[in-house]
């Protein structure tokens, strides 16, 4: 199993390489900003409190998404400006 991490400061380019890098290598790519673009699409909101729910279920999201992939031993590209790698470390030591 491959995870790719592609991470860095915002619009610094890493959705781009994760697109291409995941299509050369034909593997799937993911980013929180994909997860939080369809749940503003299907909730909407209306201030910014919800807008941060929103953003927080997207990171879930993405993590529950990591977690299938790696429990399955399947390569995956993510892509996000991580600032906190914890939960990444716990996803992954849990399947060792």
């Amino acid at each position: 199993m491959r995870l790719i991490i592609i991470t860095g400061a915002p619009a610094s380019g890493k959705s781009s390489i994760a697109e291409t890098v995941g299509k050369r290598l034909n593997i799937r790519a993911i980013s929180k900003d994909g997860f939080k673009i369809s749940l503003f699409e299907k909730y909407g909101f209306t201030n910014h409190s919800e807008k941060k729910k929103l953003s927080i279920k997207g990171e879930k999201m993405m993590h529950d998404t990591i977690r299938e992939y790696v429990d399955k031993s399947t390569d995956l590209i993510v892509d996000n400006n991580f600032k906190d790698f914890n939960e990444l470390r716990n996803i992954l030591e849990a399947s060792e």
